[in-house]
């Protein structure tokens, strides 16, 4: 009798010690919930890039001053020295239709070049596409008048306060951009500085003038 139940005991503790065991290894394990349908992360390299909002300094923009330089056969075109059109376009050499060159980087209008000489017209050609530096002119009542370098993308406001910012004899309502094109507009920068709807961008070469308030 004594020796029954002695094994029940010594089973029923063994068994006591296996449930606490795989208790606690249970408590350890937290389950990993299920990643699903998640969006890849960018990521930035060869053939890739990551675009930040106004901060990509390499794409080309309307009015842009752009140099086009062609080598690596002896009959390459000459050097073409010209600013993007309104339309966003710019005329090569032997070509009967105009390049999109407005909205894309450098080395992608190199590729698009490329790829309409060679191999039509040149079994091997070299295309290089520079932009020489963006300015905007600003003048009349801002405390640092003069030309602005083009940083991202830049409004009137945002030109202005790069030149100093208005001097306090400023016209704010009444003050007149001049497009590279010749059009021109004139900006309230009073609504602007409520509405950011108010406040147009400005390109490369655009004037910007601040005329003196009356009174």
């Amino acid at each position: 009798m004594k020796f029954l139940v002695s094994n029940v005991c010594r089973h029923f503790f063994v068994a006591l010690f296996v449930g606490l065991i795989l208790l606690v290894q249970g408590c350890g394990t937290v389950p990993q919930p299920q990643q699903a349908n998640e969006p890849p992360v960018p990521r930035r390299g060869v053939g890739s890039e990551v675009d930040v909002p106004g901060g990509n300094l390499d794409v080309i923009r309307v009015g842009d001053p752009i140099t086009i330089t062609f080598s690596g056969v002896v009959d390459a075109p000459s050097q073409i020295v010209e600013r993007i059109k309104a339309d966003g376009t710019l005329r090569l050499p032997l070509l009967s239709e105009p390049v999109q060159a407005a909205g894309r980087r450098r080395g992608e209008l190199e590729d698009e070049i490329y790829r309409l000489y060679v191999p039509n017209l040149y079994k091997r050609l070299t295309v290089k596409v520079g932009s020489e530096g963006r300015v905007i002119h600003v003048r009349g009542e801002v405390k640092i008048p003069g030309r602005v370098q083009v940083m991202g993308e830049m409004t009137v406001l945002k030109a202005i306060a790069a030149a100093g910012d208005f001097t306090d004899f400023a016209n704010r309502k009444r003050v007149l951009v001049t497009r590279s094109n010749g059009q021109r507009i004139t900006v309230n920068c009073v609504k602007a500085q409520a509405d950011t709807k108010q406040d147009p961008p400005v390109f490369a070469d655009d004037l910007i003038d601040v005329p003196r308030r009356l009174f």
